[in-house]
């Protein structure tokens, strides 16, 4: 079935914008990297022009889509998932610990305070969805062993135990002296 222009126009805006916030990059980012100006991606977004062939092509690869998926997308498809959910943020949290990474160095490779580190895993706040291949390297995993985690978790619970009594140990014995 073809599409008039003007709905290709607006179907393939809402898709390079979706796909966009879905891997969780600017317009800026996204632009460097299929090697054009940010206003050219700004300007497809809204719908105002269609890109040419070689940057729909481009594009298609820097959203990890085909060109046929990006000017036809599945009406199926799950709505884009911009925060990372709190089983994917226990699971860095415990790698994190296995590691030996406190907070504080893990935020400083990551680009954040401390205390963001410390409201994510209190989950006072969800971590962006852009923070996942940055995690993957932090943590020496994939993005997909992050978002399916699989491995045991009472390592988090045994460095708590282990950390915590010798805490209280401590603090008794300086009420009692």
């Amino acid at each position: 079935m073809a599409l008039r222009p003007l709905e290709l126009k607006g179907r393939l805006a809402n898709e390079i914008k979706r796909r966009r916030l879905m891997l969780g990059i600017s317009c800026k980012e996204l632009a460097h990297a299929i090697d054009c100006g940010y206003r050219a991606v700004y300007r497809w977004e809204n719908g105002e022009c269609l890109p040419k062939l070689n940057m729909l092509l481009k594009l298609a690869e820097a959203l990890h889509v085909s060109g046929t998926e990006l000017l036809y997308p599945s009406d199926s498809v799950e709505l884009p998932m911009t925060k990372l959910d709190g089983r994917v943020v226990q699971e860095v949290k415990r790698l994190r610990l296995s590691r030996k990474i406190t907070q504080e160095e893990f935020a400083e490779k990551v680009g954040v305070t401390w205390s963001t580190v410390a409201r994510w895993e209190t989950r006072e706040v969800e971590p962006d969805v852009k923070y996942l291949p940055k995690f993957a390297e932090i943590l020496g995993v994939s993005e997909q062993d992050l978002l399916n985690p699989t491995s045991d978790m009472e390592a988090p619970k045994k460095y708590a135990k282990a950390r915590g009594s010798g805490y209280k140990k401590n603090r008794k014995e300086k009420i009692m002296t």
